[in-house]
């Protein structure tokens, strides 16, 4: 009987290490495939980090390009500015010669 007792006792022995090596199998395996989901999470995050870092430095360049365009328009606005000041001044300094011309008459 205390022989047979034993071998029941290492039975449930057995028994218990099976079940508690599935469980701690599962539970390794599910702890694995949440540390992997969470590296790629991660990766995806880095990614997304580098094209967010990218696109902002394509909208510099950019904004420094329409800067530098405005600075261009701005001068080329003053330019032609000037330069319709510069011929109504030329229009204006020749409104008294108007009337007069330098064509000899047919006699001449």
């Amino acid at each position: 009987a205390l022989e047979s007792r034993l071998q029941e006792l290492e039975q449930m022995a057995a028994s218990a290490h099976r079940v508690t090596t599935v469980r701690v199998n599962q539970e390794a395996a599910g702890a694995a495939q949440a540390a992997a989901q969470q590296a790629a999470r991660q990766q995806e995050l880095l990614h997304l980090q580098d094209l967010l870092n990218r696109a902002n430095a394509v909208k510099a360049q950019l904004q420094q390009q329409v800067a530098t365009k405005h600075q261009q328009v701005e001068l080329l606005l003053d330019t032609y500015g000037a330069s319709v000041e510069c011929v109504q001044q030329v229009h204006d300094a020749c409104l008294p010669f108007r009337d007069q011309t330098n064509v000899p008459s047919e006699g001449e």
